[in-house]
């Protein structure tokens, strides 16, 4: 966990904290900035997740390729949820055990042959 202090939104220039104040500040004393905010879930929810590289977007939303039986990949569209370090929870359109491709997603495509390599856990 952290703290989002007015250091966190200074934009792109070098600050340092001089007590409990940030150096420099801007002219009129008003922090402007963009800031990313990741905070972490203190129960995962109970879904499904992946790896984020497994999440592909297009116009028609987002999706991911599923390993069928017949080891070829089929494009599932699917509901994302939540973000939690580098898994993506899905919401909706993939069940607890099914095989997705995580790494080379954009290479691959509806119908084509896939050799699944799986990670050991130690890797995960």
């Amino acid at each position: 966990m952290g703290l989002v202090t007015p250091v966190t939104v200074l934009d792109d220039y070098p600050h340092q904290m001089i007590g409990d104040k940030p150096w420099p500040v801007n002219v009129d004393h008003i922090y402007r900035g963009l800031v990313t905010v990741r905070l972490g879930l203190r129960t995962p929810p109970r879904m499904p997740s992946v790896p984020v590289s497994a999440v592909l977007n297009s116009k028609q939303g987002a999706f991911v390729y599923v390993i069928g039986k017949d080891k070829r990949a089929i494009r599932r569209a699917v509901t994302p949820g939540p973000v939690v370090g580098n898994y993506q929870f899905i919401a909706k359109g993939l069940k607890a055990g099914e095989t997705v491709v995580s790494g080379g997603s954009n290479k691959v495509f509806p119908g084509m042959p896939v050799n699944p390599v799986f990670v050991k856990k130690a890797e995960r």
